[in-house]
């Protein structure tokens, strides 16, 4: 967007120039007229590629809203598992949930619990971290055991294993803005 903005600046400021040249030097009235109307062509055309730039930034920056908030809304839920290490021929969710039972206390939650579970990004030297959705149904939704997640994640700082929500990176700096 920026490029086309420069590249429309730089080649309309070459025009006007020219135009502003060619009307001083210009002593036939009759091209006088034909460049006179040439002259309010372009300031026509620029004005109208100027409302045109800014309606396509303004979509641009809804679009961008647009998607960071559905990008918001689909992840919230989402939970990372840092720091499990990798096998070959691994079950996610099996990890999953064994971290979930004895880290924060969450026996009953089961494989029906999770929607789905994989590993983020190529395999490196390090283990990848898991994401993990649990299904709408999950037993999170009951008070009891929203009472008792915020505990287990407190209790296993400090470990390997690290959970996390993702969040949008906006949403993200103003909860800690609003923290400080």
């Amino acid at each position: 967007m920026e490029d086309i903005v420069a590249l429309f600046e730089s080649r309309m400021s070459v025009f006007e120039k020219s135009l502003v040249q060619s009307q001083t030097t210009t002593k036939n009235t009759s091209t006088g007229s034909d460049i006179s109307a040439l002259a309010a062509d372009y300031t026509v055309f620029k004005d109208l590629m100027w409302k045109s730039l800014s309606m396509l930034r303004q979509q641009l920056q809804l679009l961008t809203a647009g998607f960071d908030r559905h990008e918001m809304l689909s992840r919230r839920k989402v939970l990372l598992f840092h720091g499990l290490p990798e096998d070959s021929d691994e079950q996610t969710e099996s990890k999953v949930l064994t971290v979930i039972a004895e880290k924060m206390n969450l026996a009953d939650f089961d494989t029906s619990s999770i929607d789905f579970s994989h590993r983020l990004g190529t395999k490196k030297d390090r283990p990848r971290p898991i994401l993990s959705l649990p299904s709408h149904q999950t037993i999170f939704s009951t008070k009891d055991l929203k009472e008792r997640k915020p505990k287990g994640k407190r209790r296993d700082k400090g470990g390997e294993e690290i959970k996390e929500e993702k969040k949008e990176r906006k949403r993200r700096k103003s909860e800690e803005r609003i923290k400080n």
